[in-house]
């Protein structure tokens, strides 16, 4: 471990930043999808992150190019739950919304030599016109659901290898626009496989507002495509008329009264 990064201050540079909200990671990512960004998932209560705290700060004092964020896992459950953090302290390099690279645990020389080598091969890009992609997400999909939902009424335009971001965000768009109200999700409305993803088809449900859903963990490039596409790194995604409204917290401000006739979302709806 370099020692002068230990021994660093403790305050973060200019480009660190404690997340408020999804929607300040949104804001931040969408700025600029060929920087690099070092997600930084903690929580109060854990002794181990009182370590990696003044260590992540001194990296973005040491790194200026990247952004640094600070995420409490348990107050941002929707940011942690999107990155599938399950344990802190978990750092998470992102170049846009592609994963480069996921750190468990506080191995932070393993953090400093892969900030260093994301920082230089950005470097290296900017000198050559060239990229390399140096990691990305082992992650594989998971079983397809059981139940009918717009997954299964994609015959014929499901994943491709050979996809172009280009089609795969045709793809994406197609399925946005299935019916009035998509819910981009964990799992399907019978068997939702995160709490967000089961309230969001709760709220629906409830309001008896019609509406189909595309389960992302059968379709990993659609997920990856999502995020990109609409510069929201979370789910559920809530689409309607074709147009990302946002997730769980926004739809729960939109069924609001506010004192007015109709909530903004059945404003919405009518339109």
């Amino acid at each position: 471990m370099d020692t002068s990064v230990a021994e660093n201050s403790n305050l973060g540079g200019s480009n660190y930043h404690k997340l408020e909200s999804p929607t300040q990671l949104q804001t931040l990512l969408g700025a600029d999808l060929k920087r690099l960004s070092v997600l930084y998932f903690r929580a109060e209560w854990a002794e181990i992150c009182k370590t990696a705290d003044p260590f992540i700060k001194s990296l973005s004092q040491k790194w200026k190019e990247p952004l640094f964020l600070e995420i409490e896992a348990e107050s941002l459950p929707d940011v942690a739950e999107s990155f599938e953090v399950s344990s802190v302290p978990c750092f998470v390099i992102l170049r846009g919304h592609q994963l480069l690279s996921r750190i468990i645990g506080a191995e932070l020389p393993q953090l400093e030599a892969d900030v260093e080598k994301f920082v230089k091969a950005s470097q290296n890009k900017q000198n050559n016109g060239k990229h390399e992609v140096l990691s990305e997400t082992t992650q594989k999909p998971q079983p397809p659901s059981s139940v009918l939902n717009v997954n299964k009424l994609q015959a014929g335009t499901g994943p491709n290898e050979d996809e172009t971001e280009e089609q795969l965000f045709a793809r994406c768009k197609s399925i946005m626009q299935q019916s009035k109200v998509v819910v981009f999700m964990k799992g399907d409305p019978r068997t939702p496989r995160c709490g967000f993803s089961q309230q969001t088809v709760k709220i629906l449900q409830d309001l008896n507002i019609e509406f189909t859903t595309f389960d992302i963990l059968t379709d990993e490039q659609v997920r990856q495509g999502m995020k990109k596409l609409n510069s929201w790194p979370t789910f559920p995604q809530i689409i309607i008329k074709g147009e990302l409204v946002g997730g769980l917290d926004i739809l729960k401000e939109m069924i609001q009264n506010n004192g007015k006739e109709k909530t903004e979302l059945e404003e919405l709806l009518e339109q």
